[in-house]
């Protein structure tokens, strides 16, 4: 769960994972405070879905959370998974190696979020595509 993702490295590591059968659940907001990032994301949607990850967008708000559950490991804090946050911006993350804390924000937080939102579809029309396309390729600056 995370406003957007624009790292490529991140978004390769996401397929890869989708590819080797895992299961892959992404959450952004349906509109971010960084539409570009949004679009950029977007672009990506149709090889997120080809992997076979699920890509799920929360309407009527900007969140802001940015947590990961890999198996029993829980990961917080304030770390866009961006190029920008590690290296650029003052970020923290904390990270929690507990079953009880992944069941929990599963339970409490992702499937709530999922069952309130709509599934990611790729950009569609000619003049949404080329705005993704160039938005994914510039996502390095945003």
């Amino acid at each position: 769960m995370n406003p957007y993702l624009t790292d490529r490295g991140v978004v390769e590591r996401i397929l890869a994972a989708a590819r080797r059968g895992v299961k892959v659940r992404v959450i952004v907001s349906e509109k971010s405070n960084n539409p570009q990032a949004t679009a950029a994301l977007r672009h990506r949607y149709a090889d997120l879905l080809a992997a076979g990850a699920e890509v799920w967008e929360l309407p009527g708000t900007v969140f802001h959370a940015k947590v990961v559950v890999a198996d029993d490991v829980v990961s917080f804090g304030t770390v866009n998974l961006d190029a920008w946050a590690p290296f650029r911006n003052s970020e923290i993350m904390m990270i929690a190696r507990s079953r009880e804390a992944a069941a929990l924000l599963n339970e409490r937080l992702f499937d709530p979020d999922i069952a309130r939102s709509r599934r990611g579809e790729p950009p569609s029309g000619g003049r949404d595509r080329l705005r993704s396309w160039l938005c994914d390729k510039l996502t390095y600056y945003l």
